[in-house]
């Protein structure tokens, strides 16, 4: 699948995520400058990657869009009927859904060892830094996403959220502002 040329387009698969997010009142997907993104990064990516927490698909939506056709796309969701939405969404597109708890799942029950590019928001990630790193292959890319700039995170815990990533020795992290309100952390598995 290409990408738009022009900003204000986007692929097919992603505006029918986007409709659905709109057409339910999910108001918390994935923005476009943070899906382009996205879709670069799984250009680059073979074996699987994945959006956990799926939403209505938007996030998971770019990272099929970007990705080679032999790359497995997964995504997952813990709450049930945003999970079924998402499994009609993606029937037939090569999208995995999972329903459930990624961070609690038994990934080899899904022929997971791990991932080679992970998008999760920063608010999900918080408490399992240990978790997703355990997950990242050696060298893949894992994208914090959170739709405030990082000097506008509020309260001292989102601070030493931040500093905890930025300063974890088995990752190499940089804050990307993907917009002048949207930021997010791109790290690699090191």
């Amino acid at each position: 699948m290409s990408l738009s040329a022009s900003p204000w387009d986007v692929p097919d698969l992603v505006g029918s995520a986007l409709r659905e997010s709109l057409r339910i009142g999910y108001l918390d997907s994935t923005r476009s400058e943070t899906g382009r993104l996205l879709a670069t990064l799984a250009a680059s990516r073979t074996g699987t990657i994945a959006d956990l927490g799926t939403g209505c698909g938007v996030g998971a939506a770019w990272l099929r869009t970007g990705a080679p056709a032999g790359t497995r796309v997964v995504t997952v969701e813990r709450d049930p009927g945003l999970a079924r939405s998402a499994a009609r969404l993606f029937a037939g597109t090569g999208v995995e859904v999972l329903a459930g708890d990624w961070s609690t799942m038994d990934w080899a029950e899904h022929d997971v060892t791990t991932l080679s590019l992970v998008t999760v928001d920063m608010e999900t990630a918080r408490d399992q830094r240990d978790r997703l790193v355990d997950l990242l292959a050696p060298g893949a890319f894992l994208v914090l996403e959170d739709p405030r700039p990082w000097q506008d995170l509020g309260t001292p815990r989102d601070g030493v959220a931040l500093q905890a990533w930025l300063h974890d020795q088995r990752l190499l992290c940089c804050e990307v502002s993907v917009a002048p309100d949207a930021g997010l952390l791109l790290c690699t598995r090191i």
